[in-house]
């Protein structure tokens, strides 16, 4: 369970890529603005798309049928962080107590070949703030594929 006052209006290790991102500044200003709106209690709502239902619902399935074979000992972490008091992380699992392990699930093959080939940016920097919020020098990202779900909108 997610420390949600304990993480107000704070930087995450899941979005610090767009902190991070280059260009011209429009996604870090997006950012940066959702952040101090967070901070004074105006947060947007989140949005789930398929993509991010998707993940949770397989997320669990990864752990228990790659993760736990693999890891003996890993735990379920999904808990809120911080490293100091504008930032911190929540890893996915931790092994070994200071081994975050990140589970991404796309569900379009391509999306997953590009997973495994060359890993985005962004998760290189949430990796690193896990691994800094667990105070560790290593970290894994596990991509699971599965078939697409269809959702229905009620």
């Amino acid at each position: 369970m997610d420390n949600a006052e304990e993480r107000k209006g704070c930087f995450t290790a899941s979005n610090i890529g767009r902190l991070l991102a280059g260009g011209s500044g429009a996604t870090r200003k997006s950012y940066i603005l959702e952040v101090a709106l967070d901070a004074i209690g105006c947060r947007a709502k989140n949005l789930e798309t398929g993509a991010t239902k998707h993940g949770i619902a397989n997320q669990m399935n990864a752990f228990d049928f790659v993760l736990k074979p693999l890891y003996k000992g890993i735990e379920w972490a999904d808990t809120y962080i911080p490293i100091n008091k504008d930032c911190g992380a929540s890893p996915d699992c931790i092994w070994n107590g200071n081994y975050p392990i990140d589970i991404k699930c796309p569900y379009e093959i391509d999306t997953y070949l590009e997973q495994v080939e060359k890993m985005k940016t962004a998760y290189f920097y949430q990796l690193q703030m896990q691994m800094l919020s667990v105070k560790g020098d290593r970290s894994a990202l596990c991509t699971y594929l599965t078939k697409k779900e269809e959702w229905v909108v009620s």
